[in-house]
């Protein structure tokens, strides 16, 4: 990733492929990342320089501030993208990521997550998932 990083300086934010979480309005397919409107905090590599501290105020969103802090970068000349072949596990997931419901009340964005699942692989062209009877 940060081989990805070094030729692509108009890369700001870059993350493996977490599933199950879908990639966020890809728009462009590239030799070794997926560009998209948006990409989640999970092992997530930031350019420093580009990162717009103070620019912004934390909201529920499209996607949460992720959405929001990616369009800051973006009008910037910036970039956000997902690897194209490397993909991650979230070795603690669990229901809604173990937040109470009470937490849940107060930040929607906390739910929907669901238990932990068998890890699959995904086509590179299409982004579905491929059943390859894989086990972690």
């Amino acid at each position: 990733m940060v081989a990805i990083m070094d030729k692509r300086p108009n890369l700001a934010f870059l993350t493996p492929q977490l599933p199950p979480q879908g990639l966020q309005m890809p728009y462009r397919i590239d030799d070794d990342v997926v560009f998209c409107a948006a990409v989640g905090n999970t092992f997530k590599i930031v350019r420093r320089e580009a990162y717009p501290i103070g620019e912004y105020d934390q909201k529920i969103g499209k996607y949460g501030d992720d959405g929001l802090v990616c369009s800051i970068l973006e009008k910037k000349g910036y970039r956000t993208a997902f690897c194209r072949r490397i993909y991650c596990l979230h070795a603690g997931q669990c229901l809604n990521w173990g937040y109470k419901e009470e937490e849940i009340l107060k930040d929607p964005r906390k739910s929907g997550y669901g238990k932990p699942f068998l890890y699959g692989v995904t086509d590179n062209e299409t982004f579905m998932p491929v059943d390859l009877n894989l086990r972690i």
